[in-house]
């Protein structure tokens, strides 16, 4: 990411990704990570990933060197944690990811 770009990443939120199931079937998380991002609360319509219109009450932008998937777990600067809704990548000219937008 541009580094013009990575200073407006101002806010910092955890990020737990899913590392499988419990024979319950609870999700099981790795540890947290740390990631600088920006938190914008917006209410819109976005797609999930059953492609189903949902309401999102926010969303995040990432580093694209994060990673983050929609069995991640998120918390907010707040100390919420929102259900992740939809994970949308944002492609440099080159292929690579840029940015990640986390729908929540």
């Amino acid at each position: 990411m541009d580094k013009s770009i990575l200073k407006l990443l101002t806010q910092t939120v955890l990020i737990e990704n899913s590392t499988g199931t419990t024979k319950h079937g609870t999700v099981e998380y790795g540890p947290p990570e740390l990631c600088k991002a920006l938190v914008m609360l917006e209410i819109k319509a976005v797609r999930d990933d059953q492609n189903n219109e949902v309401v999102s009450s926010g969303h995040i932008y990432l580093d694209g060197k994060v990673v983050v998937g929609i069995k991640s777990r998120v918390t907010l600067p707040n100390g919420s944690k929102p259900p992740i809704l939809s994970v949308k990548p944002q492609f440099d000219l080159d292929g690579s990811v840029h940015h990640w937008t986390v729908y929540f």
